[in-house]
């Protein structure tokens, strides 16, 4: 470390890289939850960092999802003939 100029690291630190990576891979903490081998979801917690961005973006797809056209999911018989 003192070679490369990195200051402040330990190996621990890629644990917490791994579960980053993972979680924004996948979206499932559960399967990062596993991956750690950790009893508790709350452990996990500390391990996946969110940005403010992923956040941001997450919120405006939702946002999209709920103001988008309105799906049908059973139509009555004159919908679906289309008359």
């Amino acid at each position: 470390m003192k070679r490369s100029g990195v200051a402040d690291f330990r190996i621990h630190d890629f644990r917490h890289t791994m579960a980053t990576r993972l979680l924004r891979e996948t979206g499932n903490p559960m399967l990062v939850q596993k991956n750690l081998d950790h009893a508790s979801l709350a452990s996990t917690a500390r391990y996946m960092h969110v940005l403010d961005k992923e956040v941001t973006d997450a919120r405006a797809k939702v946002t999209t999802y709920r103001t988008g056209p309105e799906v049908v999911m059973f139509p009555n018989k004159k919908e679906a003939k289309g008359t």
